[in-house]
């Protein structure tokens, strides 16, 4: 096994993990957008939380210096499913330390949460887009982040790595979500199901839950849109429910 990155794997404990199911080999999901406030930390959490929830073994990087991903993780009850977090890994060895824990093959997913924009070196940015199997780029409906994001985009293209623009907070009551839909069609690939906001989605940052761990009526309704996220992520990667 090659050098440990500094630091990098300094792991915080979590409840034991579910044994099943398992995947073949590590799957790197990168959440990653040009820009603050796409839901881009509140995807990383909520996916997560479902696949930790459906037996996964979970794990997340939190790059993003805010920090906001290790913050909700440190509300987190003890009871719901194992999430395995690591956040002392900084960009300049991000790609080593996701390299390191995909060869110890102790995790069937783990999450990436990216800083917004080129805060870094783009080259370091790069490696770890080419470690991820699967990019999601979150953005709202807005057209100032539609912009953005069709940029960066661009970027994560010119690696090679299958790439999907997620819709997040989203009305699908006006217009705007459908011409949203029709511009990202136009400049790369879109998933087909987005995220409308919803309070609950976000109140459960300070529970340290995702929409997957509610119960109850209002619970399930929350849930509906990443459930069906999920399920696209898991069906692109080749993996069956």
């Amino acid at each position: 096994m090659g050098r440990r990155p500094p630091s990098a794997l300094a792991r915080k404990p979590a409840a034991t993990a579910s044994l099943e199911p398992s995947v073949p080999h590590t799957q790197v999901l990168l959440l990653s957008s040009a820009k603050g406030g796409s839901a881009k930390t509140t995807s990383t959490r909520n996916l997560a939380a479902l696949a930790a929830r459906d037996g996964y073994r979970v794990g997340t990087i939190d790059l993003d210096m805010q920090r906001t991903l290790t913050r909700w993780w440190n509300r987190r009850p003890d009871q719901l499913p194992a999430i395995h977090h690591f956040d002392k890994v900084n960009m300049a060895e991000a790609a080593e330390a996701i390299q390191e824990l995909t060869s110890l093959k102790e995790f069937d997913f783990l999450f990436i949460d990216t800083p917004p924009g080129i805060e870094h070196d783009t080259e370091q940015l790069r490696a770890v887009i080419r470690l991820a199997g699967l990019v999601l780029i979150p953005t709202s409906q807005g057209g100032e982040d539609l912009e953005s994001v069709a940029e960066w985009m661009k970027l994560v293209r010119t690696e090679g790595r299958p790439a999907f623009f997620l819709l997040c907070k989203t009305d699908r009551d006006v217009s705007s979500l459908g011409e949203a839909r029709h511009y990202l069609s136009s400049v790369g690939k879109l998933c087909p199901h987005d995220v409308r906001h919803m309070q609950a989605v976000m109140r459960t940052y300070f529970d340290g839950k995702g929409v997957g761990d509610l119960t109850g009526k209002m619970g399930r309704k929350a849930a509906e849109d990443y459930e069906a996220v999920w399920n696209f992520v898991r069906f692109e990667l080749g993996l069956e429910k």
